[in-house]
Parts: structure tokens; C-alpha cells; sequence
């Protein structure tokens, strides 16, 4: 992503890119179970 954004290789709508920002609530929620079971030493099933 970081290669797209910064040489330009791809035209990005920087409207949407900052709308997309704004609906990160199910990627936060995601981030904060996975930051709770890595701190509580769980092992995914089958590990």
C-alpha cells in the first residue's frame, strides 16, 4: 500500500481512501479481541 500511495503507481480517490478511514470500527473491534487472547498467552485451536 505504501509503495501505491507514495510513487504513485495506482490513482487513489483520496475522498474515499478518507472515507474508508472513518469506518474502521469492525478492524478496531477485531484488533482489540486479538490484542486481549495474545495477552492472555491463548493458543488458536489446533496449535
Amino acid at each position: 500500500m505504501r509503495d501505491i500511495l507514495v510513487h504513485g503507481y495506482l490513482d487513489v480517490d483520496d475522498e474515499l481512501v478518507w472515507e474508508a478511514l472513518g469506518r474502521l470500527d469492525d478492524l478496531r473491534g477485531f484488533a482489540g479481541a486479538a490484542r486481549r487472547i495474545a495477552d492472555a498467552g491463548a493458543r488458536p485451536a489446533g496449535g
